[in-house]
């Protein structure tokens, strides 16, 4: 089973890569941390769990950094995080069945290999509402 590693800044987690096969702990195991905006976690269950119908208290978020999961199906990836003063922080190359969590700054992706990603990150969607880094 592999864990996870941190991309960190000055004190500050900025993105998470990890692989599919993070060891769970009495069957839950979140990679993320309860404050970030962003929850990911692991569950294994035996057959026959059940989880109980429920849904989620309706509230208002106030967030500063939108949270962003990357899925890594097949390909290779070259992975640039950056400080909010777009400063690299870290280049990581993403290998097949890796997964990454962008929690802040900013980030560029670099297909190195014909490459299928899933993304899923803090909705509703919005026009404009990425900042670039001008060349």
């Amino acid at each position: 089973m592999s864990a996870v590693q941190r991309i960190e800044h000055n004190g500050e987690i900025y993105a998470l890569i990890f692989k599919q096969d993070v060891d769970t702990e009495n069957g839950v195991k979140f990679v993320t941390e309860d404050c970030d905006s962003l929850q990911v976690g692991f569950f294994e269950r035996d057959a026959e769990y059940e989880v109980k119908p429920h849904r989620h208290k309706s509230r208002n978020l106030d967030l500063k950094n939108i949270g962003e999961l990357i899925i890594l199906e097949n390909g290779k990836l070259l992975v640039t995080i950056f400080n909010d003063e777009w400063e690299k922080v870290a280049e990581q190359t993403v290998e097949e069945g890796q997964c990454l969590i962008f929690l802040k700054g900013g980030h560029s992706i670099k297909m190195l290999e014909p490459s299928r990603i899933m993304e899923v990150k803090q909705g509703p969607y919005q026009e404009n509402d990425k900042i670039f880094l001008e060349s």
